[in-house]
């Protein structure tokens, strides 16, 4: 056989090339004495999923949909008593360019559900059983030709068949939800639920460079954390109402080395607070504001994010035939603690939700559309559309 190339050296000059350039960042172990990259499992912001995106609009605090209820406020499965079972599924569209040189974002349709919920209760304690996918991205590193060294060639090397790597990483979240309502306790109609959640969250990151000299990389890693909440409630003689609701999801660190390469993970704690208006005519207003706190990693996660707020509300009308409507809308950012405008002047987004719960008893379809076209920057621009189906036993 016809050696093109030495294929040892050729081995190196790629493996650099890759780990360097497309993991992307490049560290020498001082243990190890050796090349080793740093692999970032949640680069991409576009591939978290917005819990609070249901047929209600935007909430992520005060109402949920049995679709949806795991994903948000833990006392939020208060309003599923008895027996309640709901499945999702999810399409989001891909980005060309979502990252820096112009690499893209996909999303992976699995045949495993956006969210499943199961729902049962005790007298006044309810209790949740779900799983939602809390993380999906494909980053895309586009199409490139590998070269070789070519002792043969008066170049001195030779360019191989063109080959498109790209890293997948898939998170899910196991959860059971504990909630438990006290009523009539400063006023003869409220309600005061407290909650708890315990998560089970796996993810899994997957390299793959398209060349048989270089092996695919594949690294699993688990984590548990916690959920905890509360929910203020009150029902007034006209029949209108008010809520409010916070919870705050507990820090979810991953780090771990597969095959000299890095993994690192980190999703921050984050604090919920919300509030929800809604009058006897069947009109209903509420607003959400969220805090990840970043900083607190104190910068274990390169880049090193800022505290990032969310906020996000919606309007929404319940019609006579139990067919509900809503428009709503969803705000979020990613910035970093120095200054670099390439990044923060293409993170931030704006997502217009519209979305319809339509109440067939004992059937609950619940469907929306989020776009972000018009007001996001170039890296965000992306449509999401959900939709799930429930059933509730009265």
């Amino acid at each position: 056989m016809n050696k093109f190339y030495d294929k040892k050296n050729s081995f190196i000059i790629i493996a650099v090339v890759f780990l360097t350039v497309l993991l992307p960042v490049k560290t020498i172990s001082r243990d190890m004495k050796k090349l080793t990259s740093t692999s970032y499992m949640f680069s991409l912001p576009q591939g978290i999923t917005i819990n609070g995106n249901s047929g209600y609009g935007y909430n992520l605090t005060t109402q949920a949909t049995l679709t949806n209820v795991n994903q948000t406020n833990p006392a939020n499965i208060y309003d599923f008593k008895n027996f309640n079972i709901g499945i999702s599924y999810q399409f989001r569209s891909d980005i060309d360019e979502a990252y820096v040189l112009d690499f893209g974002y996909k999303y992976e349709m699995s045949p495993l559900p956006q969210s499943a919920t199961f729902t049962y209760s005790l007298s006044d304690l309810v209790i949740g059983i779900g799983m939602n996918q809390s993380y999906n991205s494909i980053l895309d590193y586009g199409e490139i030709r590998p070269t070789y060294i070519d002792t043969t060639s008066p170049t001195g090397y030779r360019e191989g068949e063109t080959i498109n790597p790209y890293r997948k990483t898939m998170s899910y979240q196991y959860s059971t939800s504990f909630s438990y309502g006290f009523n009539s306790i400063l006023l003869s109609e409220d309600n005061f639920i407290l909650a708890a959640r315990i998560n089970y969250n796996y993810v899994s990151v997957t390299n793959v460079y398209g060349l048989d000299i270089i092996d695919d990389i594949q690294n699993n890693a688990s984590q548990f954390n916690g959920s905890f909440g509360m929910r203020y409630s009150v029902l007034f003689a006209n029949n209108s109402s008010i809520r409010i609701g916070t919870y705050y999801d507990m820090p979810i660190e991953y780090d771990k080395i597969v095959d000299d390469i890095h993994f690192i993970g980190y999703i921050p704690g984050i604090v919920h607070a919300g509030i929800q208006f809604r009058s006897q005519c069947g009109i209903s207003l509420n607003g959400d504001l969220s805090n990840w706190f970043y900083e607190d990693s104190e910068n274990r996660f390169y880049p090193g994010y800022k505290n990032q707020l969310e906020f996000g509300g919606s309007f929404g009308y319940e019609m006579k035939n139990n067919l509900s409507l809503s428009l709503g809308f969803f705000s979020t950012d990613r910035k970093l603690l120095e200054e670099n405008s390439y990044f923060d002047f293409n993170y931030s987004a704006m997502y217009l939700i519209a979305g319809m719960v339509w109440n067939l008893k004992p059937v609950t379809i619940d469907f929306s559309i989020a776009d972000s076209h018009w007001l996001s920057d170039d890296w965000r621009k992306q449509t999401i559309i959900r939709g799930g189906i429930g059933y509730k036993l009265d």
